[in-house]
């Protein structure tokens, strides 16, 4: 199920059931994709494209927002001075 071009998930997708259920012996493995591909075969019509798509904005806006807090930290930390003392921005 971690491949939505396998064509192991393109049969699960096939199947008409009532119900679905999704057993794991691993978990998520912090990827959006991996989880967007177990809500669309939960859900097709749900968890359709578009939905991936504002999934994939919602990654992109906090991989952006961690990255400019990175930054933030790293231009507050105090810089060493040659004799070995540290100097805070501004002093």
């Amino acid at each position: 199920m971690k491949n939505n071009a396998s064509k192991f998930f393109k049969q699960c997708q096939a199947l008409k059931t009532h119900f679905k259920v999704l057993l794991s012996g691993t978990p998520l493995q912090n990827n959006f994709d991996e989880l967007f591909n177990l809500m669309e075969f939960i859900d097709p019509v749900k968890f359709d494209s578009s939905f991936r798509d504002n999934l994939n904005q919602i990654r992109s806006d906090i991989l952006q927002n961690q990255s400019t807090k990175t930054l933030r930290q790293e231009e507050r930390s105090p810089k060493p001075e040659p004799d070995g003392e540290p100097k805070l921005e501004g002093e």
